[in-house]
């Protein structure tokens, strides 16, 4: 449901099941990821909707991108952590937790990454911060450097 800023319902549409997290770009298009109930699940789906484990929607609910793993790296089967900076979404998930940017044209690099099960990630610049587990403490979170060029 999108509600305007007098409170009103101003539409409506489903995201499907088994939602992880959902954030919203400036430019209003909506990223949704799902954990392993949306990406396997059947709650009367023929074929899951959150089956790519990674979705953008516009502002009206039609899907207009669907994440595809890069050469190197596996399919989403949970997608544990994601961020929405501006117009590139970053995300980590299971089976090999690589880190993987999209970018506002939606060209999808990876990298691989030595934690497993993050559950929250900050990027900035080639620096990246993820959190494992699901309660994050600070002794949890780990800093990484990665690579911007091939």
């Amino acid at each position: 449901m999108v509600y305007g800023p007098d409170g009103k319902l101003r539409r409506q549409f489903v995201l499907g099941d088994g939602i992880n997290g959902v954030q919203t770009t400036n430019e209003g298009m909506i990223w949704v990821s799902y954990c392993d109930e949306g990406v396997f699940g059947n709650f009367g789906w023929e074929k899951p909707l959150g089956a790519a484990g990674l979705l953008c929607f516009d502002c009206a609910g039609h899907i207009v991108w669907e994440f595809q793993p890069p050469d190197g790296v596996d399919a989403i089967a949970d997608c544990y952590a994601f961020n929405v900076c501006g117009d590139t979404v970053w995300t980590c998930y299971y089976t090999d937790f690589p880190l993987v940017r999209i970018d506002s044209r939606n060209q999808v690099r990876a990298w691989k990454n030595n934690v497993g099960g993050a559950s929250a990630l900050a990027v900035h610049a080639s620096t990246f911060s993820s959190g494992a587990g699901m309660e994050i403490s600070v002794r949890d979170v780990c800093c990484n450097t990665f690579r911007t060029k091939r």
